[in-house]
This record gives C-alpha cells, sequence and structure tokens, in this order.
C-alpha cells in the first residue's frame, strides 16, 4: 500500500502554532495484575502529584479512539448496535501507514465522540438515548436478517476493512447485506460501555483476542483468556481516559498495556516493566510510580512527567523501553511518532497541546521485522492531531 501523504507545509506551520505543553491521561478498571521491577517508590521515576494543577476533562477534550490490539484480525472499521445510522468507523481516517480508511494491524485511530454524532442530537440539542432501531436483534443464530430488532446497545460489529473498501453503506444497511457473513465479513462482539453515547469524555476501545483459524501457534497466552482452539475469542475492553492541566514545555505521558502475550507472561511470572530517557542509557526512568504497571489500567493513576533535550536529535537518541522478562524491545521517539501519527513531523507531534497514553502492544516473540505483530509502542495523543491542526488552522 502507499504511504500516507505528509502534510501540507502550512499545515505543519498552523501545527507548530498550535503546540503547547504536554499532558497525560489517567485511569480504567484493574484486574489486580501488575509488573515491576521492585524499585521502591520515590526514584526519578515517580509520577509528580497533580492536585491543583489537574482540571476535568473539557470540550477540548472529546471522543473515542479505537485500537487495534488482536494478533490476527484484519484491518477494520466499526458499528455499534444502538447506532444503525452512522457511517462504519472510523468513517473518513486513513490508515497511518496506508492510503484507505480502517485500524490497521497494531494500530489505533480518533474517531470523534460519539454523544453527539449528528443522528442521535434531539430536536432540543440534547442526546437521545439509544435512538433508533438497534443491530443487536438483527443478526439470527443462523446468521438471517431479523427485519425488526429491539434497540439495544450490547452489541459492537467489528467489520473487515476489505469488505467494506468499495461500500458506502450505514451500518444498519450493512448488517442487512446477505453478502456480508457474519465470522468471515464481520465479528459481532459483546459490549458495554456507560457513558460512551451519552457523556462527555475521552474512550479507548480496544478490541483485542483472536478470530478462528487453524493455525497452531494460536493460544491463550497471544489471543488472551478464555481460549479455545478453533473459535474466536475477540472482546471489546473501554478505558475511560482523563486529562490533567497542560504544562508548556512538559512531556506527560501514561502508559496502557493491551498485549496479551505480555500479560501472559507476567501472569507466569517474568519481570516486566516500561521506560522513558536515553536510549543509550540504563539509567531510564519508569512509568509507573506506584512500582508496578497494572494491565488492565493506565498507569500511574497520576500523570507522570518526562523530560528530554530540545534538539532535533533528542528525537532518534531517546525514546521507549520495554522489558518482558529476557526480551527487550527499544523504540525512539520518531520511530513512535511514525508508528502512530507519521503525518505530523516529531517536532510538532511531542509538542502538540494533549496528554499522551502510550499503548503496550504486540508480541515479544514475534518477529521484529513485523513491527504489526512484534512488541510495539503508538504515543496517543488524547486530543485528536487533526483537529488541533484544523482549530490552529481556522484562527
Amino acid at each position: 500500500m502507499r504511504r500516507l501523504p505528509l502534510l501540507s507545509a502550512a499545515k505543519l506551520l498552523a501545527a507548530t502554532f498550535a503546540a503547547g505543553g504536554l499532558v497525560a491521561c489517567a485511569m480504567a478498571a484493574s484486574d489486580g495484575f501488575s509488573f515491576g521491577d521492585g524499585t521502591p517508590p520515590g526514584g526519578k521515576g515517580d509520577a509528580e502529584p497533580t492536585g491543583a494543577g489537574t482540571s476535568p476533562v473539557g470540550g477540548d477534550v472529546d471522543g473515542v479512539i479505537v485500537v487495534h490490539a488482536s494478533r490476527n484480525l484484519p484491518a477494520f472499521r466499526v458499528c455499534f448496535g444502538n447506532k444503525p445510522k452512522l457511517n462504519p468507523l472510523p468513517d473518513s481516517k486513513l490508515m497511518p501507514q496506508s492510503n484507505v480508511v480502517g485500524v490497521e494491524v497494531g494500530g489505533a485511530v480518533h474517531v470523534g465522540a460519539l454523544h453527539d454524532r449528528a443522528d442521535d442530537v434531539a430536536d432540543g440539542g440534547g442526546p437521545k438515548v439509544d435512538s433508533g432501531p438497534a443491530l443487536d436483534a438483527a443478526v439470527a443464530d443462523s446468521g438471517t436478517v431479523k427485519p425488526d430488532a429491539s434497540a439495544s446497545s450490547s452489541q459492537l460489529y467489528v467489520f473487515r476493512e476489505e469488505s467494506l473498501r468499495f461500500r458506502s453503506q450505514l451500518c444498519g444497511d450493512l448488517l442487512k447485506d446477505a453478502a456480508l457473513k457474519p465470522g468471515t465479513d464481520y465479528w459481532a462482539l459483546d459490549f458495554t460501555a456507560p457513558g460512551l453515547f451519552t457523556s462527555r469524555g475521552v474512550y479507548l476501545l480496544a478490541v483485542e483476542g483472536c478470530v478462528a483459524g487453524s493455525d497452531p501457534s494460536l493460544n491463550a497466552d497471544n489471543c488472551g483468556q478464555p481460549f479455545t482452539a478453533g473459535q474466536q475469542n475477540l472482546r471489546a475492553r473501554v478505558v475511560s481516559l482523563s486529562a490533567p492541566q497542560n504544562q508548556v514545555g512538559a512531556f506527560y505521558a501514561q502508559t496502557l498495556v493491551l498485549s496479551d502475550p505480555v500479560r501472559a507472561a507476567v501472569r507466569k511470572g517474568q519481570i516486566a516493566g516500561m521506560y522513558f530517557g536515553d536510549l543509550s542509557s540504563d539509567a531510564m526512568e519508569r512509568f509507573d510510580g506506584q512500582n508496578k504497571v497494572a494491565l488492565d489500567a493506565v498507569q500511574p493513576a497520576s500523570p507522570q512527567k518526562f523530560a528530554f533535550p530540545a534538539k532535533q536529535e533528542s528525537y532518534d537518541k531517546f525514546g521507549f523501553r520495554g522489558v518482558v522478562g529476557t526480551a527487550k524491545v527499544e523504540q525512539s521517539m520518531a520511530r513512535t511518532q511514525e508508528l502512530t501519527s507519521p503525518q505530523i513531523l516529531p517536532n510538532d507531534f511531542y509538542r502538540l497541546p494533549s496528554n499522551f497514553v502510550v499503548l503496550v502492544l504486540g508480541d515479544p516473540a514475534a518477529s521484529a521485522k513485523d513491527p504489526a505483530l512484534g512488541l510495539h509502542f503508538l504515543a496517543i495523543p488524547v486530543r485528536d492531531p487533526d483537529s488541533l491542526v484544523a482549530d490552529a488552522g481556522g484562527d
């Protein structure tokens, strides 16, 4: 596939003018699993207290980030059971490493807020709850379509991007299309996300697990639990993100593990951790000021401040290090930006007025030649970079 074209110089200049301090995101439920290296709290990697320096998510921090965290699911777009009048999402964002719309393997895309989509706005301007006919009951066990579905929001439909490439149907029409087959063209996942459709805020929606396949390498370690050979175990995880106050000249970041192989390794007793700093040094800062990173929650609970020299060469010299048992993966800031948002230059990307969440994706045992499947990191700005560039261009 062709590489996504770079932004024009005007847009890059606008993004630079929009730049400010960077802040970090917080929060989500944890299942109690964690990983750490035994370093006592209080080291230089600890998070700085935020207290009065924080503010609730505001109007400029609002949206949904969709993440591909599955080992063998192809690139996809999603539909929601109570949103039949929406286009499958993303509906316009190109995959970072290609020229088609969707969420690529090991990638993430901002798709905008769902609580204020045009088809869900009441005449008085307020949001409706579960408006319109739902899709959940539209597909019977046999895969046939029921003409009259009852309203519900308990299903997420994950469509193969390639199956939608030459279609322009809304979500409701896609599920009535007999040419699209469940288990081949799309998968229905149980899904609950209080507030996603009714409340302001930033939400991360990750699709994890595996589709059914004959690959003998698929197992509970790389597909997650529960796992049965020959059956799909795809699942949707929703994490709520919040943003502290910006601070000019600072880089605030947190981390979130979305890798089933990393979780499995830790559950088996392997030591793991995430670090940031000079990649040539052993004295890098940990991401977990509380001495552990929960496997199913954004950590640390308070935003962590990192520093790096304000020089162009810093983006190649500084970066992220992930350690899982004896495996170690290092990724420069420049490479992380390229994987996350290649249309923005590193100097502009890391100066966006946004908090970041660094996602841990992939398998430490996978070939390093396949960055989508191998252990890799994405630095996701909670504020959509495209909206920041658009806002700056309109001033």
